[in-house]
């Protein structure tokens, strides 16, 4: 049994030397196939990212978000319209909206300071939310949710941070 594996690997070999050694025909990419699967994988990611953060016991539906903000419902969908508060889109059905709790608890000046910078640059939502939930270590391995919400602690390198990634991101598409 080892001899048939050990021939198979190498009559695979030789056909994939003989692949790497052959000419590109005219429009031809043989990187192609590994680029669409690093697409698809990211996508993969993306997706479970959007599912898990939606489900998040800390993204709360717009009456569960108004009773926590004290504000009426009406108040915060017309907050998000402005760009002061931001909604995470269902993955499925994407009429419907939740919003990261931690927002709320936020003053609003901080808040918008680092929401604009997403919104002047017309970031998904995804990339915005993602940006916000997770540690830098710029930020003392602190995420900038939390740096946002803690007014004893400068805004001022979130927005850098924030500036940084978005100009990052332009350049990358």
């Amino acid at each position: 049994m080892g001899n048939v594996f050990a021939i198979r690997r190498r009559k695979s070999g030789r056909i994939a030397r003989r692949l790497k050694d052959a000419p590109l025909r005219a429009g031809e990419d043989r990187t192609h196939g590994l680029v669409d699967d690093a697409l698809k994988r990211a996508r993969v990611r993306g997706r479970r990212f959007a599912r898990d953060a939606y489900a998040h016991p800390d993204t709360l539906t717009l009456v569960r978000a108004s009773d926590y903000a004290r504000l009426d419902a009406t108040e915060i969908m017309r907050r998000c319209e402005e760009g002061s508060l931001y909604a995470l889109p269902d993955p499925e059905k994407k009429q419907l909206r939740r919003y990261p709790k931690w927002q709320f608890d936020a003053e609003p000046g901080r808040l918008d300071a680092v929401l604009r910078v997403f919104i002047d640059a017309g970031t998904n939502v995804w990339v915005l939310h993602s940006f916000m939930i997770h540690e830098r270590e710029v930020l003392v391995h602190m995420s900038p949710a939390t740096v946002i919400v803690d007014v004893s602690i400068s805004v001022r390198p979130v927005i850098e941070l924030a500036m940084r990634e978005v100009n990052a991101e332009q350049g990358a598409s």
